[in-house]
């Protein structure tokens, strides 16, 4: 399994259906840990991916482990040399993006260097994109940051022995990683 695509979630099954919908995509896992809802997510999940053709694992957690635990719980699970994680509340534009997933996983298989690779989030609320950069290409079409944006990203799975995010529950869960990656001499890309 080359694609694990990774959704932590907490009562928002009407959004978590969209952004599931818009990640439908080949040679890809679905895992959804649902951070003890008391909403319809389950049969969001099941109703959605059951018939889909693709692998899929939920499970619903019977305490709230926050952003941080329900990451690592996911990595934990995953199969795939890469994890995307993407929040529950947010879709890709796969109108403007119809070859996203293969895009991104050919950058990170061309560049080994980049561990992990932040996409582009545009606020709908703050009517901007959220994620900063220093603009240094360190490959093609890829920039430099710092720590990488949660919302939307892949790891290599390859380069964390462990569960690699902060286990809070919400707030800087990526810190972490992010300074692993720096100190190994290997690079937080963001592809805008």
């Amino acid at each position: 399994m080359k694609l694990t695509i990774a959704v932590i979630t907490m009562n928002r099954a009407a959004q978590l259906k969209e952004a599931l919908e818009s990640c439908l995509a080949q040679e890809t896992e679905f895992l959804i840990i649902d951070n003890a809802s008391t909403d319809d997510t389950e049969l969001t999940v099941t109703t959605l991916l059951e018939n889909c053709g693709y692998p899929y694992y939920y499970e619903k957690l019977p305490e709230n482990l926050g952003v941080g635990g329900g990451r690592n719980y996911a990595f934990s699970k995953s199969n795939g040399q890469y994890v995307y994680v993407l929040d529950d509340d947010a879709v890709i534009d796969v109108e403007k993006n119809p070859d996203f997933f293969s895009r991104a996983l050919q950058m990170l298989v061309d560049n080994p260097k980049i561990v992990t690779l932040t996409t582009q989030i545009y606020d709908v609320v703050w009517e901007a994109n959220r994620v900063d950069n220093d603009n240094r290409e360190i490959a093609p079409k890829i920039r430099l940051c710092k720590m990488f944006c949660g919302g939307s990203h892949f790891l290599r799975k390859s380069f964390f022995p462990t569960q690699p995010y902060l286990p809070n529950k919400y707030g800087y869960e990526e810190l972490l990683p992010s300074l692993l990656v720096m100190d190994a001499g290997m690079y937080n890309g963001f592809a805008p």
